[in-house]
C-alpha cells in the first residue's frame, strides 16, 4: 500500500495518540525488563486521554506557528501509521568533532529542506 507523508493537522491529534499507543503496545513489551501491557498503559496511556490529545493538538498548532518546528504524519489510506516531529535546520545529528571521525548522520530530510553541506573528509 502507498504511504503518504503530510503536514499534521491539529484535528488529527486523537489519531496520533492512538497510533502511538498501538505502536508502544506492539513494540515495547519485555517481560525481562518488567515492561508489560499494564506498565505501558500506565506510562504511555495518557496519549489517548483528553489531556494527552490536547497536548498533541497544542504541539501541532505550535509547529504551524513556528517554522523551525515540524510535525508530519504518515498515512496509509485514511489511517495514520506514523509520525515524524522535530526541528528544522539540524541536518546532522550525533557527535560532531573536528576530526570528522565520529558519528554524524541524517535522520530524515524533506524535499523542501536545504541540501546539507559536505561533511569533512576522513
Amino acid at each position: 500500500m502507498v504511504q503518504l507523508i503530510e503536514v499534521s493537522d491539529p484535528n488529527g491529534a486523537e489519531s496520533v495518540g492512538h497510533m502511538l499507543l498501538r505502536a508502544w503496545l506492539q513494540t515495547y513489551p519485555n517481560e525481562d525488563a518488567g515492561v508489560d501491557e499494564t506498565w505501558i498503559l500506565e506510562q504511555r496511556g495518557s496519549a489517548v486521554t483528553a489531556e494527552g490529545i490536547g497536548q498533541w493538538q497544542q504541539f501541532i498548532e505550535e509547529t504551524i506557528r513556528h517554522p523551525e518546528l515540524l510535525c508530519r504524519v504518515v498515512r496509509s489510506g485514511a489511517e495514520i501509521v506514523g509520525v515524524l516531529c522535530g526541528r528544522r535546520d539540524f541536518a546532522g545529528e550525533g557527535l560532531q568533532h573536528a576530526d570528522g571521525w565520529h558519528d554524524m548522520h541524517l535522520h530524515a530530510r524533506l524535499r523542501t529542506d536545504r541540501r546539507p553541506t559536505a561533511s569533512p573528509s576522513r
